[in-house]
């Protein structure tokens, strides 16, 4: 065998072992993508889950199951709701002092428990980001994969939008509350304007979440 044989034997098994790496390289690139894609739909199934329970009103039950808040017990529930619902009826001052306490127990606890539960559905938002990020690196994100990193967002945003309407709209039924107790009927007429104001808006930030909710949930 001259040199020129063992040159080309040479160059040809250099060959043979890098075309051996790169399909090695490439099977467990290709297993990388893969398992990505699996984490992506596992994350994303997490998230429809939330916005799931959040359409359905269940963020009291969530924050309980996570010890965030204390609820209020079920009778207490229901007397602050029928209280609170003949307030435009007129109560007598008895019944206003039970109001206000059952407020002051009860009122925060389902604008806490929202803003508990739309805290954690950007955490996982940030999550897909996360995922979404390392498919760019990869070279396996698609065009779908940055329209649904961009729903989830602007569904967390108006998320956040529910809650601080709803957030007003419990301030505002304590300032009623307080101007009724103390006597004050004169001085309603403008918080009550202030609270059909507020109505509006958590209405409309209500039914403009929904829509895109719907949209991302849907199978």
């Amino acid at each position: 065998m001259n040199r020129k044989q063992v040159s080309i034997g040479v160059l040809a098994g250099i060959v043979l072992v890098f075309i051996c790496s790169s399909l090695v390289v490439e099977k467990r690139l290709s297993d990388t993508r893969e398992a990505l894609r699996t984490s992506l739909n596992d994350q994303t199934a997490e998230l429809i889950s939330l916005a799931t329970d959040l359409g359905d009103g269940k963020a009291v039950e969530l924050a309980r199951d996570k010890n965030i808040v204390t609820d209020c017990k079920s009778d207490e529930s229901q007397e602050y709701d029928t209280l609170l619902s003949a307030l435009d009826r007129g109560l007598s001052n008895s019944q206003l002092q039970s109001l206000k306490n059952l407020f002051n127990h009860c009122g925060s606890v389902p604008v806490a428990s929202r803003a508990f539960v739309v805290y954690v559905l950007e955490q996982e938002v940030d999550t897909l980001e996360f995922l979404v990020t390392q498919q760019d690196f990869l070279g396996s994100q698609t065009d779908s994969d940055q329209q649904l990193l961009a729903d989830w967002r602007e569904l967390v945003e108006k998320e956040k939008e529910i809650n601080a309407q709803f957030y007003a709209l419990v301030d505002v039924q304590g300032k009623i509350i307080d101007t009724l107790q103390a006597g004050e009927e004169g001085d309603i007429a403008p918080i009550q304007s202030e609270a059909q104001s507020v109505q509006v808006k958590y209405a409309k930030a209500i039914a403009e979440a929904s829509e895109l909710r719907t949209t991302l949930v849907a199978p």
